[in-house]
């Protein structure tokens, strides 16, 4: 069977998918169309159903969940991995209203993070997330949504930390963050999506075992190719919940979906394989 897969180039997609994307070491009927993109590139392809298969944005995912079903497996969701606010010089916080905010895409949970941490935020700029440090030294913008590997090196570079978005998240919600994951197509046949599911489940184990394969496939997308940035990238976004979301897991999204419903008055739902 052909599908069109959507991933993004950052070193926890490919560390996951790269069995998955190489039948020699993972033996499987499925073929791959693959579609490697920016996460909010793979979040507009969502929303028009360009992709059977796809990583997409825990925020999307409300948006397209009549359509799309989420995959048990892929995850990006854990405890201390959420966004970070950053600024170039000190700022006070009371005056976020005012200030421009470069965020890595709209409809990332990102910005939603940012939108829960601080409701009152209105001059977004969206940009592809690599450029955002760029745009802060240069003053197009006041302070920065990082996300990916430039989490890890901010502060190497100058830049000071604001916020932490994700901290704020499970201090108010006790939940992990909800980051991202892999939804399926819902008219796909369900022993198909289950199958997917499982094949993600153990290319992530693939990659755990045989790191050193798999490294030279992640470093040919990656943006940072220092292998110490890497390690710590896959370490942090990759963990228990991306082989399973587990009850933790699902109810974390679940908490996310109660926001955003909350918020728009509506009482969406969604399903998981």
């Amino acid at each position: 069977m052909k599908l069109k897969l959507g991933f993004s180039p950052c070193p926890n997609d490919t560390y996951m998918l790269f069995a998955l994307l190489h039948p020699e070491a993972l033996v499987h009927d499925f073929h791959f169309e693959q579609h490697i993109l920016d996460v909010e590139e793979l979040n507009q392809a969502a929303k028009i159903g360009a992709m059977d298969i796809t990583k997409l944005s825990f925020r999307t995912f409300f948006d397209v969940c009549d359509d799309y079903d989420l995959l048990s497996s892929g995850a990006a969701l854990g405890r201390g991995n959420g966004p970070l606010l950053i600024c170039k010089s000190a700022i006070n916080l009371d005056d976020i209203e005012s200030l421009r905010i470069g965020v890595p895409g709209l409809h990332t949970t990102a910005t939603f993070l940012l939108q829960f941490a601080f409701p009152r935020v209105h001059r977004l700029v969206p940009m592809l997330f690599s450029d955002i440090e760029a745009a802060l030294a240069g003053d197009q913008i006041d302070v920065g949504v990082i996300i990916h590997e430039t989490r890890f090196l901010y502060a190497k570079r100058g830049f000071h930390l604001l916020a932490d978005l994700g901290e704020i998240w499970e201090n108010q919600t006790g939940s992990p963050i909800p980051l991202g994951g892999f939804a399926v197509r819902r008219d796909l046949e369900k022993v198909y999506k289950a199958q997917l599911s499982e094949l993600i489940r153990r290319s992530i184990i693939f990659a755990d075992e045989h790191y050193e394969q798999v490294l030279p496939f992640i470093k040919r997308y990656a943006q940072e190719l220092d292998e110490v940035v890497i390690r710590s990238h896959v370490d942090m976004f990759v963990n228990t919940y991306s082989k399973s979301l587990g009850a933790e897991g699902i109810a974390a999204i679940q908490a996310m979906f109660a926001v955003i419903n909350e918020k728009n008055n509506t009482y969406k739902q969604f399903s998981v394989v």
